[in-house]
């Protein structure tokens, strides 16, 4: 059975005349509790009547934090409560509908009371949690504009990662060098396959979580599977004790990383993992002297991890890489001393690349 709210009996002949929104309709359920049953009791004073335990209700146990059928905390009227859109049939009341009365006087008690300070802690009370905002739906819209900028920095869905598109990583100021290492380290999947399968020496969750391995995991499962088109390296950077204000040399950084890392590879179980960084990243070159007179030829060969070349004049890496192979004539003041001949000679000093990595 639902309910419905008019005016007393004295204001009766008047009501015809009333608008309508001195005629409040009630849901069954709703709060009904008058001004005048608030004025004469207090939230413990059923305390008088019941002296048992048992005896305690729900209702005695709400009526104590000022609330339900007992309680002197009451509903306020919706200040912010919009008329029906236009075009909207009437309620259709129900002939079962329960008619309270309600008087002027409690009516104006209602709305003079609800104050921001008065109905801070009533549940009741929905007019002052931020309705005011969003009367003008453009004041609204740029309320909302700013505080997605404030705490996400834009829209987030305007950074989400595009289909086909590889994941950026953001530059911390002077990280450009370290990211471009990472990107190229993300796209050898050998390796990265590699970095996945390490289990990192950490003995607490804080060691873990500052472990420069653990943290070149996460950013490369950023790259792979993140839904953002730019990802933060900053643990990463952290954890290596990178700079981001001062410019690194990026050859250094790669030795000292992959160093780092093939020392947290040789501690898996795994065979490959243990010669994870040789296998993949390190070949082998030739460094030797052919004398002109006997043939004799001294050649020694060492490992590398890289190679440095000359881009300078060259518009193609080949041609740069061959330049940098090219062999030297030893003669006149800086012959060479053969030990066959045992004199100097003229001899020829070359590098050769015996091995490439994969």
């Amino acid at each position: 059975m639902s309910k419905r709210i008019v005016p007393s009996k004295r204001k009766q002949e008047q009501s015809d005349d009333l608008p309508p929104k001195r005629q409040k309709k009630i849901q069954k359920g709703a709060q009904l509790t008058l001004v005048d049953a608030a004025r004469s009791t207090t939230v413990m004073e059923w305390t008088s009547t019941v002296h048992n335990v048992e005896d305690v209700t729900q209702e005695h146990v709400l009526a104590a934090y000022g609330i339900g059928p007992l309680g002197i905390k009451r509903p306020c009227f919706n200040k912010y409560k919009g008329a029906p859109h236009e075009g909207s049939e009437p309620r259709q009341e129900d002939d079962n509908m329960e008619i309270i009365e309600i008087s002027d006087d409690e009516e104006t008690h209602l709305e003079v009371n609800c104050s921001k300070a008065k109905c801070k802690t009533n549940p009741y009370c929905l007019n002052y949690l931020g309705q005011d905002m969003w009367e003008n739906p453009d004041k609204g819209k740029k309320i909302v504009q700013s505080s997605i900028l404030a705490k996400f920095g834009g829209d987030p869905h305007l950074r989400l990662r595009k289909d086909g598109k590889p994941v950026g990583l953001r530059n911390l100021g002077a990280t450009c060098y370290a990211n471009a290492f990472l990107q190229v380290w993300n796209q050898h999947r050998v390796f990265r396959s590699g970095v996945f399968q390490c289990i990192p020496s950490a003995d607490t969750e804080e060691s873990l979580v500052k472990s420069p391995i653990f943290q070149l995991q996460v950013t490369f499962a950023a790259l792979c599977y993140g839904k953002g088109s730019v990802f933060n390296p900053r643990p990463l950077v952290d954890s290596l004790r990178l700079s981001n204000t001062e410019q690194q040399d990026a050859q250094e950084f790669a030795k000292l990383f992959l160093s780092h890392l093939d020392n947290e590879f040789k501690k898996q179980n795994s065979p490959t993992l243990k010669t994870l960084v040789t296998d993949q990243f390190e070949g082998t070159s030739a460094y030797g002297t052919k004398c002109h007179a006997c043939g004799y030829k001294s050649e020694r060969e060492t490992p590398f991890t890289e190679l440095e070349i000359s881009l300078k004049n060259h518009l193609k890496l080949e041609d740069a890489l061959t330049e940098s192979l090219q062999a030297e004539v030893l003669s006149g003041d800086n012959k060479y001393q053969c030990p066959t001949c045992n004199s100097l000679q003229d001899a020829t000093r070359y590098t050769l690349i015996r091995k490439l990595p994969p």
